[in-house]
């Protein structure tokens, strides 16, 4: 199946001469990934039926509510706040706290071995559901998914992704490499409407995540917290 994108040079072609051509230890020394996994020396599952990638802050705040992730972390990269957890019946799941435009490449790069084992990648990232362009009118009260795919997928929670909208970030990277490599990965769009999370706004997304994780999910509630700052009389 045919994506759009582009293609963007990386801030590295701008230091790129003929050298390096000469000295192919250079072109190493340029492209090696400064990101190192807590356990070096663990080793990735020959199997994975499942990987599932999820980044942004609202989706985290989702899975940490409703899936059971509080446990103790397989391995992580601390410069990303990266995390795997294994989810039992061959399945996976990556958390991705923190990261720049500039290091989704490298975190590709040092999830290579993860991926390439994995039978199937799903990754989730997020977006403000008010700055999706499309032709139909779409409440923006609503939440809504779409995704862009290597091989085509059917489900009711979400529509291809359609131009000029972009997927961007981890999934965009892990879904270039699959397409690259023969994998079978499919990168979910959730937009998200601007309001707290609740039982409402975030049942896609939980309908999306029992498609590939069959352990237990939990509703999300709503937790109501007063500010820290205000002083009431």
């Amino acid at each position: 199946m045919d994506l759009f994108g582009e293609i963007v040079e990386p801030i590295s072609r701008a230091l790129w001469s003929d050298d390096f051509m000469e000295y192919p230890e250079n072109i190493g020394f340029m492209f090696r990934t400064q990101l190192q996994w807590k356990n070096d020396v663990m080793t990735v599952p020959n199997r994975i039926e499942t990987l599932i990638v999820i980044e942004t802050n609202e989706l985290l705040e989702i899975v940490e509510h409703c899936l059971p992730v509080n446990k103790t972390a397989l391995n992580k990269l601390k410069e990303v706040q990266l995390e795997v957890y294994d989810m039992q019946a061959s399945t996976y799941i990556v958390l991705c706290r923190f990261a720049t435009s500039t290091i989704y490449t490298e975190i590709t790069e040092v999830l290579e071995n993860w991926l390439k084992n994995s039978n199937n990648i799903v990754c989730l990232t997020s977006k403000c559901n008010a700055i999706y362009q499309d032709d139909c009118h779409i409440n923006e009260k609503n939440t809504f998914i779409r995704h862009l795919t290597v091989k085509p997928i059917t489900n009711t929670f979400s529509q291809v992704l359609k131009s000029p909208n972009l997927i961007t970030g981890l999934a965009a990277g892990i879904l270039t490499y699959s397409m690259i490599n023969g994998l079978h990965c499919t990168s979910f769009m959730v937009y998200l409407e601007v309001a707290p999370l609740d039982s409402i706004n975030t049942k896609h997304v939980l309908d999306l995540l029992k498609c590939y994780y069959k352990g237990p999910i939990k509703p999300y509630k709503l937790s109501t917290k007063l500010p820290k700052n205000n002083v009431y009389m």
